[in-house]
C-alpha cells in the first residue's frame, strides 16, 4: 500500500532560497519513496487565499496542490477594526493564537475524543487537521530557528514548531529536514527545540554549527539519537541543474559584477541600514572605476521582502555607473546563468552566495542576519572573512573583500564540492527508505 506523505510547512517559492530547498525535498521524496504526496504551507488556512499564488510552481512542475497549515498566521491578511489601528495589533493576535494552541495541545495530550478538540477549530482548520491525520509520514521543511529577546523569541520558535508538534501529538512519524538553529536566548525556546528534536524520527540540521549547538547547548550531556547533520538541501538541486545543463565556468573575465540586495526590514536598526547602503554605494563607485558592468539579480521576489527603495538610493548615488536591473523572476537555472556569467558576486542574500559559489564564482558578502545559516558556505570552502556582518560593514572593508574576490578568480574547489554535498544528501534520503516507519 502506498503511503501518504505530507510535506509540511513549505514557504513561498518567490524566495529562491526556500524554493530550491523545497524542490529538493519534493524531488528526493519522489525519487526514494513510493507514495501519494501533498503539501501543507507554513501560511495558515486563515490567510492562505492571499498566499496561494506563492505556490503555483509546485502545481505546474510536480502536480502537487498546496493547502494552508492549521496554525494561524498573520503575514498577509489585512487587519481591520481596533487591532488594525494598533501598532502592536499583529503581536496581540499572535499571543492569542499561541494561547489557543496551548489549549489544543492540552486536549491532544489528554487523548480526549477528537470531536472535542475539533470544537475549537474552524471548518478550514478541521480540513487541515484531517490532512495531517490521514498522512502516514510527515517530512517537515525545517526553518531558521531564531529570534530576538526572550518572550518574542520564544513566541517565534513556538510558531515555527506548532504544526509539527501537532503532528507528533497525533502519533505521526516526523522527519525534519534542513533546519538551522541559532543561539537561543530563552529557556522556553531551548525547551521547544529539545522537545521537537527528541520527538522527531530524524532531525537533520543543515549546518555543522547548528548540529553542534543543539548537541552541546540544547541537549548538553543528554544526547539525542534523532539529531544528525545533512548538507543544505539546495546543493542537491543545484548539482542536478549544473550537471543537466553542463555548466562550466571560464577563467576569462566577463567584465560583470552581480549584485543581490536586501531591504530595510532585514536590518536591526536605521543606523545599520544606512551603513549598509553607504558601503554598497561606495563599492559600486569603486567598481565603476574598474570599468565593470553591474547586474542587480532578483534572488528574492517575495513582495514582503522588497529592496526597491535601497536600489533607487544606490542608483541615485552612482550616476556614472553602468547598472542593469533584471526585472524578471529567474528560476534556479536562470540565476545560475547570471552568476556563472559574472566575475564576482556581491551578495546580501545567503543563497545567492551559495548559488554563485556552486558554479565557482567568488563572492564578497554582507550578512544582514549573521547567524548559523551563513556557515553553510563553510561546506564549500569559502573563507569566512569574505562575509562581513552588517553590524561591522564599512566601505573600506567591503571594497577590500571585493578586490580580494577579483584576485581569487574562479573557484574550482567550491564548484567541485557541490557534487559531493549533493551525493551526501541523496545518501541520507536513501537511508530513510530503510526505516521501519517508511517500509
Amino acid at each position: 500500500m502506498k503511503k501518504k506523505i505530507l510535506l509540511l510547512d513549505f514557504a513561498q517559492e518567490t524566495n529562491s532560497g526556500d524554493d530550491i530547498m523545497q524542490r529538493a525535498i519534493i524531488e528526493l521524496c519522489k525519487k526514494n519513496f513510493e507514495g501519494e504526496f501533498s503539501i501543507a504551507s507554513y501560511f495558515g488556512v486563515n490567510e492562505f487565499s492571499y498566499a496561494r499564488k506563492e505556490f503555483t510552481g509546485y502545481k505546474e512542475d510536480y502536480s502537487l496542490d498546496t493547502s494552508g497549515g492549521l496554525y494561524p498566521t498573520v503575514f498577509l491578511k489585512p487587519l481591520g477594526g481596533v487591532l488594525g489601528r494598533l501598532q502592536a495589533g499583529k503581536n496581540i493576535i499572535r499571543v492569542v493564537y499561541a494561547l489557543w494552541f496551548l489549549v489544543i495541545i492540552a486536549l491532544l495530550r489528554m487523548k480526549l475524543p477528537m470531536p472535542i478538540t475539533e470544537l475549537f477549530l474552524s471548518n478550514a482548520q478541521k480540513q487541515a487537521l484531517k490532512k495531517y491525520r490521514s498522512s502516514d509520514v510527515i517530512i517537515w521543511n525545517g526553518r531558521n530557528f531564531r529570534g530576538k529577546g526572550q518572550f518574542a523569541e520564544a513566541l517565534k520558535i513556538f510558531e515555527l514548531c506548532a504544526n509539527p508538534i501537532l503532528c507528533m501529538l497525533l502519533g505521526k512519524p516526523v522527519v525534519c529536514v534542513g533546519s538551522s538553529v541559532w543561539t537561543l536566548n530563552s529557556s522556553i525556546s531551548r525547551y521547544l527545540i529539545r522537545w521537537v528534536v527528541r520527538n522527531s524520527k530524524l532531525f537533520l540540521a543543515r549546518e555543522k554549527s547548528s548540529f553542534n549547538y543543539i548537541k552541546e547547548k540544547v541537549f548538553v550531556t543528554e544526547g539525542c539519537e534523532s539529531l544528525q547533520y545533512m548538507p543544505d538541501l539546495s546543493f542537491y538541486s543545484l548539482n542536478e541543474v549544473i550537471t543537466r545543463k553542463g555548466f562550466k565556468c571560464s577563467s576569462e573575465s566577463k567584465g560583470v559584477v552581480a549584485l543581490t540586495l536586501v531591504g530595510r526590514r532585514e536590518f536591526p536598526s536605521d543606523e545599520v541600514h544606512q551603513r549598509y547602503l553607504k558601503a554598497i554605494s561606495d563599492l559600486i563607485n569603486h567598481i565603476t572605476l574598474l570599468n565593470y558592468k553591474i547586474r542587480v539579480v532578483p534572488q528574492v521576489t517575495y513582495s514582503l521582502e522588497p529592496y526597491e527603495k535601497e536600489l533607487q538610493s544606490i542608483i541615485s548615488q552612482s550616476a556614472d555607473s553602468n547598472i542593469e536591473v533584471i526585472e524578471d523572476s529567474l528560476g534556479t537555472e536562470g540565476l545560475l546563468v547570471e552568476y556563472i556569467s559574472a566575475d564576482v558576486l556581491v551578495a546580501s542574500r545567503m543563497h545567492s552566495a551559495i548559488f554563485a559559489s556552486s558554479v565557482g564564482t567568488p563572492i564578497a558578502a554582507v550578512s544582514y542576519d549573521s547567524g548559523a545559516k551563513w556557515t553553510i558556505l563553510d561546506d564549500l570552502g569559502i573563507d569566512s572573512t569574505m562575509i562581513i556582518p552588517a553590524d561591522d560593514v564599512s566601505s573600506s572593508a567591503l571594497i577590500e573583500n571585493f578586490d580580494k574576490a577579483v584576485s581569487l578568480g574562479k573557484l574550482d574547489e567550491s564548484r567541485n564540492r557541490t557534487g559531493y554535498l549533493a551525493a551526501e544528501i541523496d545518501r541520507v534520503f536513501e537511508e530513510l527508505t530503510k526505516r521501519s516507519w517508511m517500509v
